[in-house]
């Protein structure tokens, strides 16, 4: 039961990300509020809190750097992810009728929601980077151990030769 508290107490922010946007979802499919877009900003809002929230417990209890690191790169494209869900609030009300109308709130939003999907983009290779890493080093780890788990084997039996 402990192990569970645990996990609650470093992950809930984190599981809470997930759930809302699915409550949202489900709420606009049956159409429970009637402006989605304010509903969506608030969202962003407090998804990318409670990010910045399941931050702080990271690096908290984070048992290395390294790992840090990890849980930085996948917060971040989280948080990349509803700013560009806020940024789509404001540009869907904004859309022009006559293109050739001065928009300014629309475009910005297009300009910075294309630069969030490249960082997105990037965050995400660092990300999948950091796990082939991670691999490649735990495989080398285990291989060592092995082998000094034999080499000690093998200077025991060694041992034992000379000795008889």
């Amino acid at each position: 039961m402990q192990i569970v508290r645990n996990l609650l107490n470093r992950f809930w922010s984190f599981a809470l990300v997930f759930v809302l946007p699915a409550a949202e979802l489900f709420a606009e499919r049956f159409s429970w509020y009637p402006d989605f877009v304010i509903m969506r900003a608030i969202l962003s809002a407090v998804c990318i809190a409670l990010l910045v929230h399941s931050w702080f417990m990271q690096r908290k209890n984070a048992e290395s750097g390294w790992r840090l690191t990890f849980w930085t790169l996948l917060l971040l494209f989280f948080v990349l992810e509803f700013l560009w869900l806020a940024l789509n609030s404001v540009r869907g009300p904004n859309y022009p009728a006559d293109f050739a109308a001065d928009n300014r709130a629309y475009w910005f939003a297009v300009e910075w929601q294309d630069r969030i999907v490249f960082s997105a983009e990037v965050v995400a290779g660092l990300a999948g980077l950091w796990v082939v890493i991670e691999i490649i080093s735990r495989l080398k780890r285990r291989r060592t151990d092995k082998q000094e788990k034999i080499g000690f084997a093998e200077r025991n039996q060694d041992r034992k030769a000379r000795s008889s």
